[in-house]
């Protein structure tokens, strides 16, 4: 990765085309060996983790990028009235976001309209989800 860099750096200085080109295969070579190494880790970790699901599902969501991020709120200021307490901050938010739906739902207008005159493509495909099993998953990790 340094003589990646390296290459970079003088194919900028020098806007030399072979210094240019060596660092594109070099970059591709690294990027190659990246996805490898990721492919085969995430192999070996739902491998290791066949009977420990909560073990692989941490792995799954991982791989895809599935972050559980948690905030916790101290401070809540509505107008000009600042809160603390936390029972009082947790039923603020219940209150909100129970009322949410219902409020927004009474701004909007009534329409004659047919939903269908805002879909732009015409389908005659539906959507239906599937059961796979645990070597589906696996082939699909191999080809990442």
């Amino acid at each position: 990765m340094n003589r990646r860099d390296y290459l970079k750096k003088k194919a900028i200085k020098t806007n030399s085309t072979a210094c240019h080109n060596a660092y594109k295969s070099l970059r591709n070579e690294i990027n190659k060996k990246i996805m490898y190494a990721k492919r085969d880790y995430y192999t070996n970790c739902v491998d290791r983790n066949r009977n420990n699901t909560k073990q692989m599902w941490k792995h799954i969501n991982q791989l895809v990028n599935k972050n559980s991020r948690s905030t916790n709120i101290s401070v809540l200021q509505i107008d000009e009235q600042v809160i603390t307490e936390n029972e009082t901050i947790a039923d603020l938010f219940n209150e909100y976001f129970t009322d949410i739906g219902p409020n927004l739902s009474n701004q909007i207008t009534e329409t004659n309209t047919d939903f269908k005159r805002y879909m732009k493509f015409k389908t005659q495909h539906k959507f239906n989800f599937e059961n796979i099993n645990i070597n589906e998953v696996l082939n699909a990790l191999e080809k990442f």
